[in-house]
Protein backbone atom coordinates (compact mmCIF):
# COMPACT_ATOMS: atom_id res chain seq x y z
CA UNK A 1 0.00 0.00 0.00
CA UNK A 2 1.40 3.42 -0.96
CA UNK A 3 0.42 6.81 0.46
CA UNK A 4 1.93 10.17 -0.57
CA UNK A 5 1.51 13.03 1.92
CA UNK A 6 2.65 16.63 2.21
CA UNK A 7 4.77 17.71 5.19
CA UNK A 8 1.64 18.62 7.18
CA UNK A 9 0.34 15.06 6.87
CA UNK A 10 -2.35 15.74 4.27
CA UNK A 11 -2.80 12.79 1.92
CA UNK A 12 -2.15 13.75 -1.69
CA UNK A 13 -2.68 10.34 -3.28
CA UNK A 14 -2.96 6.65 -2.57
CA UNK A 15 -2.68 3.59 -4.74
CA UNK A 16 -5.43 1.01 -5.20
CA UNK A 17 -3.78 -1.41 -2.76
CA UNK A 18 -3.90 1.27 -0.03
CA UNK A 19 -7.55 2.09 -0.70
CA UNK A 20 -8.50 -1.60 -0.60
CA UNK A 21 -6.40 -2.39 2.48
CA UNK A 22 -8.00 0.43 4.47
CA UNK A 23 -11.51 0.05 3.04
CA UNK A 24 -11.84 3.35 1.16
CA UNK A 25 -13.02 4.13 -2.36
CA UNK A 26 -10.38 5.30 -4.86
CA UNK A 27 -9.55 8.97 -4.23
CA UNK A 28 -11.58 9.15 -1.02
CA UNK A 29 -8.52 9.66 1.20
CA UNK A 30 -7.14 12.60 -0.82
CA UNK A 31 -7.09 15.76 1.27
CA UNK A 32 -7.59 13.95 4.58
CA UNK A 33 -4.93 13.80 7.28
CA UNK A 34 -2.87 10.63 7.36
CA UNK A 35 -3.89 10.17 11.01
CA UNK A 36 -7.18 8.65 9.80
CA UNK A 37 -5.09 5.59 8.91
CA UNK A 38 -3.29 5.09 12.21
CA UNK A 39 -4.49 3.90 15.60
CA UNK A 40 -2.35 6.22 17.75
CA UNK A 41 -3.39 8.85 20.25
CA UNK A 42 -2.12 12.43 19.84
CA UNK A 43 0.95 11.91 22.04
CA UNK A 44 2.18 8.81 20.20
CA UNK A 45 1.42 10.40 16.82
CA UNK A 46 3.54 13.44 17.79
CA UNK A 47 6.46 11.21 18.81
CA UNK A 48 6.21 9.28 15.55
CA UNK A 49 6.17 12.52 13.55
CA UNK A 50 9.32 13.71 15.33
CA UNK A 51 11.01 10.38 14.53
CA UNK A 52 10.13 10.78 10.85
CA UNK A 53 11.43 14.36 10.75
CA UNK A 54 14.66 13.40 12.53
CA UNK A 55 15.31 10.69 9.97
CA UNK A 56 14.53 13.11 7.12
CA UNK A 57 16.96 15.70 8.56
CA UNK A 58 19.68 13.04 8.33
CA UNK A 59 18.64 12.13 4.80
CA UNK A 60 17.35 8.75 5.94
CA UNK A 61 14.13 6.86 5.54
CA UNK A 62 12.19 5.60 8.55
CA UNK A 63 11.49 1.86 8.83
CA UNK A 64 9.26 0.26 11.45
CA UNK A 65 5.89 -1.15 12.34
CA UNK A 66 2.65 0.82 12.45
CA UNK A 67 -0.67 0.03 14.06
CA UNK A 68 -3.28 0.99 11.48
CA UNK A 69 -7.03 1.38 11.52
CA UNK A 70 -9.39 0.56 8.66
CA UNK A 71 -12.46 2.57 7.80
CA UNK A 72 -14.58 0.00 9.68
CA UNK A 73 -12.48 0.52 12.84
CA UNK A 74 -10.60 -2.78 12.73
CA UNK A 75 -6.91 -2.58 13.57
CA UNK A 76 -3.94 -4.29 11.99
CA UNK A 77 -0.15 -3.96 12.00
CA UNK A 78 2.04 -3.30 8.98
CA UNK A 79 5.72 -3.05 8.24
CA UNK A 80 6.23 0.49 6.97
CA UNK A 81 8.87 2.57 5.22
CA UNK A 82 8.55 6.37 5.12
CA UNK A 83 10.87 8.22 2.78
CA UNK A 84 11.07 12.00 2.42
CA UNK A 85 11.16 13.55 -1.03
CA UNK A 86 11.79 17.21 -1.76
CA UNK A 87 9.91 18.51 -4.78
CA UNK A 88 10.05 22.19 -5.75
CA UNK A 89 11.34 23.09 -2.29
CA UNK A 90 8.57 21.26 -0.44
CA UNK A 91 8.91 18.03 1.53
CA UNK A 92 6.58 15.20 0.64
CA UNK A 93 6.45 11.75 2.22
CA UNK A 94 6.14 8.46 0.43
CA UNK A 95 4.90 5.79 2.81
CA UNK A 96 4.70 2.13 1.90
CA UNK A 97 3.01 -0.45 4.10
CA UNK A 98 3.18 -4.23 3.86
CA UNK A 99 0.66 -6.27 5.81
Amino acid sequence: AVTVCDDRGRILLTNRACDELFGYAPGELAGRHVRVLNAYDDARAAVLLEELRAHAARGERWVGELVNVRRDGSRFTTRAVAAPAEIHGERWWVLTRTD
